[in-house]
């Protein structure tokens, strides 16, 4: 029974995958389910402001029959204003922003690039290519905000090791024929430089050795997530014997260098 004819469309195209139905057991929780799918659905399709809270049903239980008939509805607006869908306007994305420094600072030493509909602001430092950038961005400008394209950019962002952490803020702008959403993603760096150094003791059927090993890895050797690795390692095993015989000769080592880049 929703008024609202843009909503009432969204929903009933999305009825095949409802949670509800009819000869099914009447359930509280398969409801509370069924209000959080509409929301998602809403939600992804551009009413930024939505919330399952505002979906309600009727149950009707006067049949006397063990039965009843559930009619969905929603809420009406708070402060009378319809509910409305976004689109997502400026993209800006702070490169490279360290949170241990203030804002207006980095600022005022950053320089600014287009690029693709994004407006990348970074330091003096190339932290990340504005292709890395761009290729991890779904918030697109001119289309209509989407839950899935937020978690999606957040996500991509958060699993580069190169990035300690990402934060997207947006910011609505009401305009007489369609709301906007400007959307500010901040990029803050991780470490670049990881070292590690161990020493391990081997035995092999009584044989005591050793085996060091240094490695090193750069988290962002491209300035686009890229990780570069080198591993130097060694080993050395003291090999037994009677007392005539030269231990020193029956010793053996090893060596070598492993590189990887992903």
């Amino acid at each position: 029974t929703i008024q609202d004819t843009a909503i009432f469309k969204i929903v009933d195209r999305s009825l095949s995958r409802s949670l509800l139905k009819e000869g099914d057991l009447f359930d509280m929780e398969n409801l509370e389910q069924e209000r959080i799918r509409i929301n998602n659905s809403l939600r992804n399709r551009g009413y930024y402001t939505f919330s399952k809270e505002y979906v309600y049903f009727k149950a009707d239980t006067t049949l006397n029959s063990n039965q009843v008939d559930l009619f969905l509805d929603l809420y009406p607006p708070r402060d009378s204003i319809p509910y409305s869908q976004y689109k997502i306007n400026k993209v800006t994305v702070i490169s490279g922003y360290d949170y241990n420094t203030p804002l207006n600072r980095f600022l005022r030493r950053a320089d600014s690039t287009e690029y693709k509909g994004i407006t990348i602001i970074r330091g003096r430092d190339n932290f990340l290519r504005s292709s890395a950038i761009a290729r991890r961005n779904y918030l697109r400008n001119d289309r209509r905000y989407s839950d899935y394209a937020f978690s999606a950019t957040y996500e991509a962002f958060s699993n580069l090791n190169t990035i300690k952490q990402t934060n997207i803020t947006l910011t609505p702008i009401y305009t007489d024929s369609i709301n906007l959403l400007d959307a500010t993603i901040v990029l803050s760096p991780a470490n670049e430089h990881w070292f590690r150094a161990s020493l391990e003791g081997t035995n092999s059927a009584g044989d005591i050795g050793i085996a060091p090993s240094v490695a090193y890895q750069h988290q962002n050797i491209f300035n686009g997530g890229e990780q570069f690795s080198i591993k130097l390692k060694g080993a050395y095993e003291f090999v037994g014997g009677n007392k005539n015989t030269d231990l020193l000769n029956d010793n053996y080592y090893e060596y070598g260098i492993d590189f990887g880049l992903t």
